[in-house]
């Protein structure tokens, strides 16, 4: 699990965020409040760094009887940030 978890920071994450998102890819659909309990995490964090996913495009949600299940998008997702770096390094390069 260690392994992954640095790989995942690696990959752009957070060591926070890198927990939930491991937590999210071996359980599935999960509420905050589980993700939160699962990984021993206040819930206001938890929904903090489930916003952080979202936002990043790593996590997504749906509600079910007015509550959210979160899980993780598509693994490929992991490569948007690097993408967007590349972007901003190659057009600086050009600019240089």
């Amino acid at each position: 699990m260690t392994d992954v978890l640095e790989r995942l920071k690696d990959a752009g994450l957070t060591g926070n965020e890198a927990k939930v998102y491991y937590e999210l890819l071996k359980r599935g659909e999960l509420s905050a409040n589980q993700v939160a309990k699962n990984i021993s995490l206040d819930r206001t964090l938890a929904y903090t760094l489930l916003n952080n996913l979202i936002e990043k495009g790593q996590v997504g949600y749906i509600i079910k009887e007015n509550k959210k299940f979160f899980s993780i998008t598509k693994p490929e997702n992991l490569l948007n940030n690097l993408k967007k770096k590349e972007v901003i390094v190659n057009d600086l390069i050009e600019e240089l």
